[in-house]
């Protein structure tokens, strides 16, 4: 006989074996894997969420997306091929639908809040046990129970938020909007609500309202006119020398039909009106006599501002003036007269002042540039501007200056840039009198001394 002794080793099992815990909804479960082996290692894990993924690390993570019941599976293999399962069933619970219904009120009504909420029952047993109110003012107001009822402070949109709670601890929350809606506040100004008659108001509707809006609007102008305008637009007419004041009511509807009316009396104020008047000494005149008087006659005056042919102006009651005498014209005075209530009346007059040609030429100057009578300069007064000339001459007849400009008919004493000498000059002068349309030709000496 003979024998054969084979040595046969048997390699331990590993164990499998792993903690889980139950959650809710879009929560995370993060596993423990606690298996082991007696002697080698552990060398895969292998788990099986059984929502569609899997994964091969020790101790994984894993988010559920939805409710139901999952058998979890970890397959441990160990570095002889051995393996071993270890399989355990994790509830993920729905979370609950917060939903809640109200009506909006007006300030200084209680709002009442009625509970909708709900939460599946199709894989686990679960119910709302939990209600948590906020509603959405500072400081806010809160409540708890399935249902509530909340008075508001004051007017405006708040956001209600209920926050749910399952017998799971399933939490999730829904804000809504909610409406408590005010009176409207009415005001209203003017930019200008008292004058002389006649005196057209613009109404400036300020009214507000915390919310919604302000739909209709009734004015009465205690003038035996109304309107129903936004912004209305009123004449008022005070025929007395009395003054005379109207009360004026603004009554406000909102869009849910809340009103509020505000008399303001002695809004409008209509003062009577100033006369504005005044007397000259003369109203024709020469360019000789150009010295005039004004004397005021204006009634109901408190302050008086004249205006001199927009080129100065005074506050005196009278006033005395000395028009230019260098030429004709027409001049415009004007009175503004001012009622101690701010009314104001104007008034406006001319005064003529004939013209009348005067020309005077000097006979000498000194162009030594001392800055005095440098500049032969003729006074030509009542020329027209057209149809003019100056020339200078010298004793030979020859041509030292010409112009045809009247504003610019002077002379400095120089020829072609050079001082001309000493000497009697001739000058010469063609123009048209601006009065009579007649020729006017001068001639005449004018001598340089230095």
């Amino acid at each position: 006989s003979d024998t054969t002794t084979h040595d046969i080793v048997i390699f331990p099992n590993p164990v499998a074996n792993f903690s889980a815990y139950n959650i809710c909804v879009e929560d995370s479960i993060a596993f423990t894997n606690a298996s082991n082996i007696s002697s080698g290692n552990i060398t895969s894990n292998d788990w099986n969420f059984n929502n569609g993924n899997v994964s091969h690390i020790i101790n994984p993570t894993e988010l559920f997306a939805n409710e139901g019941l999952y058998n979890i599976s970890l397959i441990v293999t160990s570095d002889n091929g051995c393996t071993d399962t270890s399989t355990t069933t994790v509830e993920v619970y729905p979370i609950p639908t917060p939903q809640f219904i109200t009506a909006d009120v007006c300030d200084g009504n209680q709002m009442s809040f009625t509970d909708f909420s709900s939460v599946s029952n199709q894989y686990t047993t679960n119910n709302i046990t939990q209600w948590d109110w906020n509603f959405g003012d500072t400081p806010a107001g809160t409540s708890s129970g399935q249902f509530a009822n909340y008075t508001y402070s004051q007017p405006g949109n708040y956001a209600v938020q209920l926050i749910t709670t399952t017998n799971y601890g399933c939490v999730d929350t829904i804000s809504q909007p909610v409406n408590v809606f005010p009176n409207p506040e009415v005001s209203f100004t003017s930019p200008q609500a008292d004058g002389c008659t006649e005196l057209c108001v613009n109404f400036n509707n300020t009214s507000t309202i915390a919310s919604g809006s302000n739909d209709a609007f009734l004015w009465n102008f205690n003038n035996g006119s109304a309107s129903q305008d936004e912004n209305p637009f009123e004449c008022f007419n005070n025929s007395s020398l009395m003054t005379q004041e109207f009360d004026i009511s603004l009554t406000v509807t909102s869009n849910n039909g809340c009103v509020t009316t505000l008399t303001e009396p002695d809004f409008v104020v209509v003062y009577p009106t100033p006369v504005a008047d005044f007397e000259a000494s003369r109203y024709i005149t020469n360019i000789y006599q150009t010295e005039i008087d004004f004397t005021n006659q204006s009634l109901i005056g408190d302050s008086y501002l004249w205006d001199l042919y927009n080129t100065e102006t005074s506050t005196d009651t009278d006033i005395f003036h000395v028009f230019p005498n260098q030429d004709s014209g027409q001049y415009t005075i004007c009175l503004q007269t001012t009622s101690l209530y701010g009314c104001i009346a104007d008034t406006c007059k001319i005064i003529s002042i004939k013209g009348s040609t005067n020309i005077y030429v000097p006979n000498s100057f000194t162009p030594d540039g001392d800055g005095i009578n440098d500049i032969f300069t003729p006074s030509l007064l009542g020329l027209k501007e057209t149809d003019f000339s100056f020339m200078i001459f010298d004793r030979w007849g020859v041509l030292i200056l010409e112009t045809d400009n009247l504003n610019n008919a002077h002379w400095d004493g120089t020829h072609k840039g050079i001082d001309a000498p000493i000497d009697t000059y001739v000058w010469k002068i063609n123009a048209l009198d601006k009065y009579t349309n007649e020729n006017v030709s001068l001639i005449g000496h004018v001598n340089i001394l230095r």
